[in-house]
């Protein structure tokens, strides 16, 4: 079975003597290190601090139909499946049934079709359907790519 990516990583901090935290809510950064909530003090030379992406709290009071995670749902024209009135790209809206990761690279790509869309609302044609480009950050032959 191959390694996960999440194990490599795990692998190669723990075998430099770096301690990664997970799953656990931090109360506070101090100036030494940390202090999660459960009230464990971790001491720390450098804090990196990852996160999900998370809905901001104003779609929730939208009423939109939304995911299990509170972004909201759109057609894959970016349009909310509760209005076409209504468009959410980057990390306020989900394209239902794309499966497609908040990264930034995908809400940079929507920007055009959100435009052009949006223009075309306007105007009384038909939107079209934001299609995403492969999964590389980057261009072919470049070692940095998407993981």
């Amino acid at each position: 079975m191959l390694e996960s990516t999440r194990d490599k990583v795990d692998s190669h901090l723990q075998g430099r003597g770096i301690k990664a935290i997970t799953g656990t809510r931090v109360a506070e950064v101090t100036s030494s290190g940390l202090v999660l909530k459960n009230g464990v003090i971790e001491k720390a030379d450098v804090v990196i601090w990852a996160t999900s992406s998370v809905a901001p709290s104003i779609l929730k009071a939208l009423s939109l139909e939304s995911d299990e995670r509170g972004f909201v749902l759109t057609k894959s024209n970016l349009q909310s499946i509760s209005s076409d009135l209504i468009f959410a790209v980057g990390d306020s809206g989900t394209i239902k049934n794309k499966g497609l990761v908040k990264a930034g690279v995908f809400a940079v790509r929507q920007g055009p079709f959100l435009w052009d869309n949006i223009r075309r609302l306007l105007n009384r044609a038909n939107c079209v359907a934001f299609i995403p480009r492969s999964k590389r950050l980057f261009g072919r032959g470049s070692r940095v790519g998407w993981v």
